[in-house]
């Protein structure tokens, strides 16, 4: 089947902002191109009453000018404008539901959005059921589309002592987490400083390692909490795409003991680099580690089992080999790859133009 008369226009926040979803919507602009079909994305960009402005100006003139044969709304706080371009105009639209945002669905006009919506795009199971819980649609209403990760910007660097060199973290072993930092997320960075008393009574050089922008105070509490973990913490900031793919490799875990989570991108970035990874056992996380066959799933407020858990892939990193790592990598790619997301898209657009 060929898309070339399919004209997707896409609906979408700030896509030069760094976090899983603007990467899920990347890859999916990407993807629709890839497949002959036309794609034009309209980004609500960051600021005030002008930039909001802006963004429903140039979707309504979009609209009229582009001629979509089917809108994307990547966002459920920007349903409203494709409800009422559905209503006045006929176009058909899907619509992006990623997780937390799924939680408790009260809004009226987002709850019309989901029912009139050709397509509900969901991320994980755990969404769907989020969203299935308050709705009960039929599945036929659903899409699933799980995350994907580039392998060609995440892979394995076998020479990881020039790396850790480069950093300056010692010979020790490094407990890593890449993730924005925010106090009404519960991404869980404070919860791996509650449970490093008990890493380093067994692992004293061990340092762990925070990489993403952002502040959350529990951070800072839980240090002041656990003095003695503070000369092994590290917060990088945010960093580069080169500098995530080096951290994900120097690593001998990567841990976010995060809660609401849909999926969690990161995961399959630290995998597809070859790391040891450690998640919740619940949310979208556990699926993303299908259920614990791709790395190790922990309860987020068991700060033993989470000390516990660290210390035991610390241990085995001492004999994991190279082979070790190259095996993880090949199993995350061929079932997060690039090309199997782009079969996922295809059979997408294959759905939304049957009827």
């Amino acid at each position: 089947m060929t898309f070339e008369h399919t004209k997707i226009l896409y609906l979408c926040g700030d896509l030069s902002l760094i976090g899983g979803i603007e990467k899920y919507n990347l890859d999916f602009i990407s993807a629709i191109n890839s497949s002959g079909a036309k794609v034009k994305s309209i980004q609500r960009k960051a600021g005030g009453i002008r930039s909001k402005f802006f963004f429903v100006f140039h979707f309504i003139v979009s609209v009229f000018t582009f001629r979509p044969s089917h809108i994307i709304c990547a966002h459920l706080h920007f349903s409203p404008l494709v409800l009422f371009i559905s209503k006045i105009l006929k176009i058909k639209y899907s619509l992006s539901i990623y997780g937390i945002e799924a939680m408790e669905i009260n809004n009226k006009i987002y709850r019309n959005a989901l029912i009139q919506a050709k397509k509900i795009i969901v991320i994980s199971e755990y969404t769907k059921n989020l969203v299935n819980s308050q709705f009960n649609f039929s599945s036929s209403k659903y899409f699933m589309l799980i995350s994907s990760v580039s392998e060609k910007n995440n892979y394995i660097i076998e020479d990881i002592s020039s790396l850790k060199n480069k950093y300056g973290f010692g010979d020790g072993p490094i407990v890593l987490t890449i993730s924005r930092k925010s106090s009404t997320e519960k991404k869980g960075q404070h919860r791996v400083v509650n449970a490093f008393n008990e890493v380093l009574k067994k692992f004293p050089s061990s340092k762990y390692v925070m990489a993403g922008p952002g502040a959350d105070e529990r951070i800072n509490e839980a240090i002041e909490s656990n003095p003695n973990t503070a000369e092994s913490i590290i917060d990088l900031g945010l960093v580069s795409e080169e500098q995530r793919r080096e951290l994900y490799n120097l690593c001998d875990v990567f841990v976010l003991p995060s809660k609401n989570e849909g999926f969690g991108i990161v995961f399959i970035e630290a995998l597809a680099c070859g790391a040891q990874v450690i998640a919740s056992n619940g949310y979208g996380c556990k699926e993303g580690l299908l259920n614990g066959a791709l790395g190790s799933v922990v309860d987020p407020e068991d700060t033993k089992e989470l000390a516990y858990t660290i210390n035991d892939a610390l241990e085995k990193s001492k004999t994991r080999t190279l082979k070790d790592r190259w095996r993880i990598r090949n199993l995350t790619i061929e079932i997060y790859g690039y090309d199997t997301w782009c079969k996922k898209v295809l059979n997408y657009l294959v759905e939304i133009g049957s009827n």
